[in-house]
């Protein structure tokens, strides 16, 4: 593998494919609720007058993937609008368009994963600030529904059956310097190989079942709903959940701009609603499945993934439905990054994540059960 240009992207195209069930979250968090505010009784969540009786106007980042499955549902189920907020959809193509559109203030909101360019973001203090769980990955692997994980194509399945296999190998990650090449680093060291060992491919994730099914890359660090729609076509072997390499991972983050810092308590507000919706989302895709049939009307109207008969086949990660973030699992990426020179200065995460408004929401909201 060649020495890559230092990675400047705040967020990768996506990470996880979305939420998954209680049972898996992750052990608390760093920024997890004191115990006062969870057993505080929950508040009024009608929000304050906005300025002249308007909704206040957010503009927010999507890419139509499973992981914003909590916008969509926020905006269908009315619970922005609850808020008194006017949230306007901005498509992004992904990583590359989406710091300066953020930085600049055409966006007040972004979404995406826990990315080298994310970190350089907050070290060059550009504004950003790190409010929310967006997903991680389960604590057990699923090889049967995983949520991410390591494909082959067909014809590569025929030899690969070892870590040490994939020596040489054509192996595709969505871009450098984001989580996916940290879990192709992890299931390389299991059969004492490295980075510079396989030749890695950076493809969209709409370009990789084609290559996938013509031998162009042998294997993909891949996600949903493109796992899913692989194998429906039969394109792909899945070889490996990535949750067995890093169980809890925290992939993907909400972030607010520097504009949305401006915006009065339009934080606060979108936190609300952001947050009952990844308790729906919580509710829908774990043990409870409850709205199931909503919760798919919702995700075929605004996702890629059309077909509702294979929503029971995809894996859904787990996202936390009192919202903080695992910064202890930030943390670790960080160190990656740094080591493999992605990073060059490491930020503080303790000024770049900004629990309060995940606390305001609890305090409206209470805790999860």
């Amino acid at each position: 593998m060649k020495t890559r240009p230092f990675a400047v992207s705040l967020f990768s195209a996506i990470f996880l494919a979305a939420c998954g069930t209680q049972a898996q979250a992750p052990a608390a968090p760093a920024t997890s609720a004191p115990a006062s505010a969870a057993a505080s009784a929950p508040a009024s969540t009608a929000p304050a007058a906005s300025p002249g009786g308007q909704p206040i106007k957010v503009k927010v980042a999507t890419q139509h993937v499973a992981t914003d499955a909590p916008l969509y549902i926020a905006s269908e189920k009315g619970y922005f609008k609850d808020q008194g907020l006017d949230i306007q959809f901005n498509d992004v193509n992904g990583g590359t368009d989406t710091l300066p559109l953020v930085v600049s203030g055409q966006l007040d909101v972004a979404v995406g994963s826990i990315s080298s360019g994310l970190y350089n973001a907050v070290a060059r203090n550009m504004g950003v600030k790190l409010v929310s769980t967006k997903g991680a990955s389960p604590l057990q692997p699923n090889l049967s529904k995983p949520a991410t994980a390591i494909v082959l194509s067909k014809q590569a399945a025929t030899t690969i059956k070892d870590y040490k296999d994939l020596k040489g190998k054509n192996v595709a990650i969505s871009e450098h310097g984001n989580g996916l090449e940290i879990e192709l680093d992890h299931i390389l060291q299991r059969g004492g190989l490295t980075l510079n060992d396989v030749d890695i491919k950076t493809l969209t994730f709409p370009a990789t079942l084609p290559a996938l099914a013509n031998g162009s890359i042998d294997a993909s660090m891949e996600l949903q709903p493109w796992i899913t729609q692989g194998r429906a076509k039969n394109i792909l072997t899945v070889w490996h959940d990535l949750a067995e390499f890093s169980p809890g991972n925290q992939a993907n983050a909400l972030v607010y701009g520097p504009t949305m810092q401006q915006l009065g308590d339009a934080g606060n507000r979108f936190m609300v609603a952001y947050t009952k919706a990844m308790r729906y989302y919580t509710d829908a895709t774990g043990p409870k499945h409850a709205n199931w049939e909503e919760f798919v009307q919702i995700m075929t109207k605004n996702t890629s993934l059309k077909d509702p008969a294979l929503y029971d086949q995809v894996g859904w990660n787990y996202m936390n439905p009192n919202c903080s973030l695992n910064v202890a699992s930030m943390n670790d990426s960080l160190d990656w990054y740094a080591a493999h020179g992605y990073v060059k200065t490491k930020p503080d995460l303790k000024a770049a994540v900004d629990d309060s408004y995940c606390q305001y929401a609890l305090k409206q909201l209470g805790q999860y059960s």
